[in-house]
């Protein structure tokens, strides 16, 4: 039976603080290429949080590795303002149902200066035992010059992911070519 923890956000609601769930297994596949798709795939799942909204600007990418950790980052986000959705986003957190005996959170956040921005994360690639994960920003047509912030979440699995490295694909900033390593399980 799935176990959940609510934590009495204020003015809120409900909020999940999410202690109990976890994967299934994925089946099939005879192939060694096969396996390995399933193993990868196995190793993390994408947690669908709203991918843009204002209350991530004051955010820096993160991995929440205990319930505890969950609690404080969820009581501190109850507590900010200027949020377009942050219903939203507790909600995707609570539905993700996480486990944190067997997996971490990691939250990737970017920002930037013009809604004319578009913000994409590839489907990540498990190397060894590090999970790379690339944001491509780019330009397209119809933005506006106010400010827009982005994210996305991941649960990754501790026995199988150490780090996760997060590339921004940004043509034109090279100053954020070198990827940011974030620690799963300290």
């Amino acid at each position: 039976m799935k176990r959940r923890r609510f934590l009495a956000a204020s003015g809120l609601g409900l909020v999940g603080a999410l202690v109990s769930g976890g994967l299934t297994g994925c089946g099939g596949g005879s192939s060694v290429s096969d396996r390995t798709q399933i193993e990868e795939a196995a190793s993390f799942r994408i947690v669908p949080i709203p991918q843009r909204e204002h209350g991530y600007d004051s955010f820096e990418s993160q991995v929440i590795d205990s319930t505890t950790e969950m609690t404080r980052f969820l009581e501190k986000t109850a507590q900010d303002a200027y949020w377009n959705n942050k219903d939203g986003f507790f909600l995707a957190l609570e539905q993700a149902n996480l486990n944190f005996e067997t997996e971490s959170l990691v939250l990737i956040f970017d920002t930037e200066g013009s809604s004319g921005i578009r913000v994409t994360l590839d489907t990540p690639q498990l190397q060894g035992t590090t999970l790379n994960a690339t944001v491509h920003i780019s330009l397209f047509t119809g933005g506006t010059a106010d400010m827009a912030s982005h994210g996305f979440a991941l649960a990754v699995r501790k026995d199988q992911v150490d780090a996760v490295a997060v590339t921004f694909d940004d043509p034109n900033d090279w100053s954020r070519k070198e990827p940011l390593h974030l620690a799963v399980g300290d």
